[in-house]
């Protein structure tokens, strides 16, 4: 059965009212399977950078945005429903010291009974690079050793490691372990054909985006990619999470959700993931059941 995500809105006035925990709870009395967070650290005025996810370049959100905490609102969520998984979809990366991300992960994965998942992506905000006082030229870079940095993290491992970007003597322990072998389920997010091959090298999992309108052809034809590059790699199919990230959704994009999600499901997404805008409670229950129904 195709899992169903939903994302929780960790921005603006809905965070606080109805709330986070309002929010997830609906959704998981409602059939979700998933539930999902925003990431940024910091929000410029005046920033020029394109965001890749949307025709016109534009990022729709303002700078003066409340941005909750991804991880501290995925520990609250997490404390407050019973079976869901929840993560940030995605946390951008290399702006954080991956042991800072390995312990904060670690525990709540711990504390939640194993319920977190940690999307990840390079980030596309210069501006925000700049004000945190991390290079945006070498974020690739940074993420790939992070990435390294975390999976020694999680396994326990207290070799040295030198890298470019990180770098530390033997002995280091970053506790508590995650119970999972492997540890936290890391998926990458982005559609480029870097981040496919991200995905399929380094990751659990990769979260993939599309918008209501959107044809389902493109993103069928990178899930195709990414199972050639998952063959390529020696890797197989069926542990690898491929979720489907439908965003930019208007009010009147609604009613038509669930017949998308259907469509979605039909390439192969193992994970469709909704946002129901959470103008009202009921109405967003009602749109996540629907969707829920919808794919069995």
């Amino acid at each position: 059965m195709t899992r169903l995500g939903v994302a929780v809105a960790n921005t603006g006035e809905r965070a606080v009212r109805p709330g986070v925990v309002a929010m997830a709870t609906t959704a998981e009395e409602a059939g979700a399977d998933s539930l999902h967070i925003s990431d940024h650290v910091l929000l410029v005025e005046g920033a020029t950078s394109r965001y890749p996810y949307a025709e016109d370049g534009r990022f729709p959100w303002p700078p003066d945005l409340d941005v909750f905490d991804p991880l501290v609102a995925c520990a609250w969520i997490a404390a407050h429903t019973r079976r869901v998984e929840v993560g940030p979809s995605v946390l951008v990366l290399p702006q954080r010291h991956p042991f800072e991300v390995a312990k904060t992960a670690a525990t709540i994965d711990r504390l939640s009974g194993e319920r977190l998942f940690l999307g990840v992506g390079a980030g596309w905000l210069a501006e925000e690079f700049a004000a945190l006082g991390r290079d945006f030229p070498s974020r690739v870079a940074r993420m790939h050793e992070a990435v390294e940095v975390l999976r020694r993290a999680w396994s326990g491992d207290r070799r040295a490691y030198e890298g470019e970007h990180f770098r530390y003597g033997p002995g280091v322990h970053c506790r508590p372990l995650p119970a999972r072998p492997g540890g936290v389920p890391l998926l990458f997010g982005g559609m480029s054909k870097a981040a496919l091959k991200r995905a399929a090298t380094m990751g659990d999992g990769w979260i993939a985006l599309a918008t209501p309108s959107q044809s389902p052809r493109g993103p069928g034809e990178s899930l195709r990619r990414a199972e050639e590059l998952l063959h390529t790699a020696g890797r197989g199919r069926d542990r690898f999470r491929a979720v489907l990230r439908i965003t930019a959704t208007t009010p009147q994009d609604l009613p038509d959700l669930p017949e998308r999600v259907v469509e979605y499901a039909a390439l192969g997404f193992d994970e469709i993931v909704v946002d129901p805008l959470w103008r009202d409670l009921d109405e967003a229950a009602g749109v996540v059941g629907a969707c829920r129904r919808a794919l069995g």
